[in-house]
Parts: C-alpha cells; sequence; structure tokens
C-alpha cells in the first residue's frame, strides 16, 4: 500500500475509465454541503464508486483510493487491509471446481462489500446519533418557551433528516437499479471477467448471483434504516405540530385578553367621562386650590407618568434583556445547525474512542477538535451534544453511550455475505 499523487491524465490511460466518471465522484466538492449522489459504476477492467466518504477505481488486483488522508477515509483502509489480511482475497477457480474448492471472494468484491459494509454501518450509528438529539431537542414542550425556542430547533433537525432520508433513498434505488440489470452486476465480477478472457471464454452469466445476494442483503439493511429515519420524522413533525398548537392557544388566550381590556377600557372610560360632569359640583382639597398652577402641575404629572409607563414597556420589550435571549438563541441555532450538517464527525469521533471504558467531557471536547481540523469546536456545541449523549446523566459517557447500543440491536447483526 502506498500514498501518491497521481495526475489526471495518468488515472484514465492506466483504467478503463472516462473522464466523466471523475466529474461523477465530485473530488474537488466541499464534504461540508451535501454529498454527490452514490455511484457503482462497472467500466469494463475496473469499478468506480462513491459510497459515503469512499470515493475508489477498483481493479481485479489493486486500488485507488481518493482523499486518504482523512481520518474517516483512513479507517476504512485499515479495516480493508485487515479484511483482506483474513483471506478474505482469492481468485475464483475453474468452472468445474469453483463450487468445491473456491478459496473466497475476489478482490473486487471484497472492497465494495467493505464500502457497503461502512456506509450501512455509518447510516445505522448516524440513526443512533439522532435519536438522542430528537429526544433531548424535543423535550420539556410543553410550557410556552420551550415551545417557542424548540419550533426553530425542530425545523431544523426536520431539515437534516429529510436530507438523510434523501441520502438513504438514492443509496437504495442505486441497488435497485443494480439489481435489475444484470449486465451491470456481472460487470462487477472483474476478476471471473478476466479469468474467463484468459480461458477464451464467455462469462457464465450465473455467477451474477454473488453480487445478487451481497446488494440484497445491503437493500433489505437500507430499508430498516429509512423506516427509522422516516419514524423520527414523523416523530418531530408531530412534536412540531404540537408546538405550533400551543402557541396558536397562547395567541389565542392573548387575542381573548385583548378583547377583555378593550371593553374594560370603555367602561372604564364612561365611568370617568360621569365623573368629569360631575366632578365640578365636588369639594376640592384646600392643598390644591391654594396651589397657583394647580391645573398644570395635574396635567404635567400625568403626563410624566404616561411617559413613563410608555418607557418601562419599551424597555421591557426592547431592552437589554431581550436581546441577550434573542442572541442565545441564535447561538444555539447556528451551533445545532452546523452539528446536523455534519453529523458524520460525530461518528468518527465516537468510534475512535470506542476503546474506552467511558469518556469524559473534555475529553470528549478533544476528540471533537482532532476530527474537525477547519474550525473550532465551541464549548457550547460541546454542551449540546455531550448532554445529548449522555442518558445516564453521570457527566460521563459510559461504553454503552460511546457505543450507541440501542435496545433493539437487530440491524447491527446482519451478517455480511462473503463468497
Amino acid at each position: 500500500m502506498c500514498e501518491e499523487r497521481i495526475a489526471v491524465a495518468e488515472l484514465l490511460r492506466t483504467h478503463e475509465i472516462h473522464g466523466r466518471d471523475l466529474v461523477s465522484l465530485a473530488l474537488q466538492a466541499d464534504r461540508t454541503q451535501r454529498r454527490a449522489p452514490p455511484l457503482i459504476l462497472p467500466r469494463g477492467g475496473c469499478i468506480v464508486i462513491a459510497l459515503g466518504h469512499v470515493k475508489a477505481i477498483i481493479q481485479n488486483e489493486s486500488l485507488v483510493l481518493f482523499d486518504p488522508h482523512l481520518e474517516s477515509v483512513r479507517g476504512w483502509l485499515d479495516g480493508l487491509v485487515e479484511a483482506l489480511s483474513e483471506g478474505g482475497c482469492a481468485r475464483w477457480h475453474a468452472e468445474a471446481d469453483r463450487q468445491a474448492a473456491r478459496g473466497g471472494a475476489p478482490f473486487e468484491l471484497v472492497v465494495l462489500e467493505e464500502a457497503l459494509s461502512e456506509v450501512c454501518d455509518a447510516y445505522r450509528r448516524r440513526v443512533a446519533l439522532y435519536r438522542p438529539l430528537v429526544d433531548t431537542l424535543l423535550d420539556g414542550n410543553g410550557d410556552l418557551g420551550a415551545a417557542e425556542a424548540g419550533l426553530h430547533r425542530v425545523v431544523l433537525l426536520k431539515a437534516s433528516l429529510s436530507d438523510f432520508e434523501l441520502e438513504v433513498s438514492e443509496l437504495m434505488s442505486l441497488f435497485k437499479d443494480l439489481l435489475n440489470n444484470d449486465e451491470d452486476m456481472l460487470g462487477l465480477l472483474l476478476t471471473a471477467r478476466a479469468e474467463a478472457r484468459r480461458r477464451g471464454e464467455a462469462l457464465d452469466n450465473s455467477l451474477h448471483d454473488e453480487v445478487e445476494l451481497m446488494l440484497e442483503n445491503y437493500h433489505r439493511q437500507l430499508a430498516q434504516i429509512l423506516h427509522d429515519v422516516v419514524y423520527m420524522e414523523r416523530h418531530v413533525q408531530s412534536k412540531q405540530e404540537f408546538m405550533a398548537i400551543s402557541l396558536d392557544v397562547h395567541r389565542n388566550m392573548l387575542s381573548r385578553m385583548n378583547v377583555h381590556l378593550g371593553i374594560g377600557a370603555i367602561s372604564l372610560g364612561i365611568c370617568t367621562t360621569v365623573a368629569g360632569y360631575l366632578g365640578m359640583n365636588l369639594p376640592i382639597p384646600p392643598m390644591l386650590e391654594s396651589m397657583p398652577a394647580a391645573f398644570f402641575t395635574i396635567t404635567a404629572g400625568s403626563l410624566v407618568l404616561a411617559a413613563g409607563v410608555h418607557g418601562l414597556c419599551a424597555r421591557h420589550l426592547g431592552g437589554q434583556g431581550m436581546r441577550r435571549r434573542a442572541e442565545k438563541r441564535f447561538q444555539e441555532l447556528n451551533v445545532l445547525q452546523s452539528v446536523l450538517q455534519d453529523m458524520n464527525r460525530l461518528d468518527v469521533a465516537l468510534k475512535s474512542a470506542a476503546g474506552l471504558s467511558s469518556l469524559s467531557k473534555e475529553e470528549f471536547h478533544r476528540k471533537l477538535e482532532r476530527v474537525t481540523p477547519s474550525r473550532d469546536v465551541s464549548e457550547l456545541e460541546v454542551d449540546l451534544l455531550f448532554r445529548s449523549l449522555d442518558r445516564s446523566g453521570d457527566g460521563l459517557l459510559q461504553q454503552s453511550e460511546i457505543r450507541l447500543q440501542q435496545q433493539d440491536t437487530s440491524g447491527d447483526d446482519a451478517a455480511k455475505v462473503r463468497s
């Protein structure tokens, strides 16, 4: 295994691919934005794949992997090397004795299955990451303050879940297209095709069963993941509707109170009008009678009192306290948006701590900074994520919380298809 720079012209010359295939990989795209659609393209003597963070060109005995400096790609490559060292790659035997003495899957299928396993495992872990975020962000929304603050968060969370649903649906659509095309499935068998070409024989069409079983297995896993995502999305939708109803009820209460105040003001106005008509016949306190400017003093005092009440109300509505609360809420929304836009880095940070028995908040902060070299990780972001993951509330992430273990782990036990 070696790491080096390869010119595009040399890559096109040594592999049976077109320049448009490299464009489809979106190698220059910003990884913080939405990823390009997944790809599995059989191209004669090689396969072009783009599955999650794994973008590569596979041949029957070699692999060109892009962006190997990324920690997530490096981790997948280490797993691939381990799988190959365990004997996962072996040449297919001749047709006559393949059923009796086949030693294992060919190299290209081992690489392809490791990439599929990686992306499905990443999706399952992302679902496990969304669950505590959904529970935390939507918790305690029974009162008005929580409903007002939570409604903006729910919108961001709902948008992120919709993007995730689209990402899973695109990969399922890719698998469905491959399963409906026997020629493309045969095109993934590079070793068998090379062996048949060496013997001067046509490739047996029944060999695509191996690829079909593998794709069907991962298609079922993605279907379960999509089911979980849709369930959480509907749960968020119901919470959003509940918050909107709570705010509508509060607005109705304010409108009803406004009507009552208007009625009370009219009633009070009638009373004061009557009192004004009769006021001249009532005795005036001697202190006011002796004041030379009693009328102007009372009038000015009333105006000053009205201006003071108006100033207090205006200060309450647009004062420093409300601005600080608005700025804090805006910061929380920005942090939440940055977290939801790049859930993969959180997954990589937790995977790097999988061997620890527990993880403190400071250690969790360092793990996040390690996988986020492009910007600083704020304390607000760390606090939000740590509170979401710390389900026990003891201030430490235990082993089960680091591994994101759930009550139902049947989807995690899906066996890999090995030939």
